[in-house]
């Protein structure tokens, strides 16, 4: 995933992200980035996320959970990746179901610029 017409990339720390109930927002200086979470059932959730950055981004993300978790993800539209901090990587592309177990995750999501990413994840 380039850089893209040069732009420096935008780098969003978890305290940056706005949160209210289950929707996560990032400020509007780095474009229309968001995500929802709903539950489904007991122990199943779906997640709704949807990011056109206005130039290429760089998420933290950290992800404990109490015991492993099964995450199948819906590419809907465009192409992200998630990188672990220990070196694993993943691409979500459009078209295309991405299936990952883990128990504790710590890494950095990117995004293109301008380039609208949609996904739908259910994690039980």
């Amino acid at each position: 995933m380039g850089e893209g017409r040069g732009s420096s990339t935008q780098r969003v720390m978890p305290r940056m992200v706005l949160r209210e109930g289950h929707r996560r927002q990032l400020p509007d200086q780095f474009g229309q980035c968001w995500s929802q979470s709903d539950a489904l059932s007991d122990g199943l959730t779906l997640v709704t996320s949807s990011y056109q950055p206005l130039k290429p981004l760089v998420e933290e993300a950290e992800t404990a959970h109490s015991q492993p978790v099964l995450v199948m993800t819906f590419g809907l539209n465009g192409e992200s990746n998630y990188s672990e901090k220990q070196g694993a990587s993943m691409t979500f592309r459009q078209q295309h179901v991405t299936i990952a177990s883990f128990h504790h995750s710590l890494g950095e999501c990117y995004y293109p610029e301008r380039q609208k990413v949609d996904q739908l994840r259910l994690c039980w």
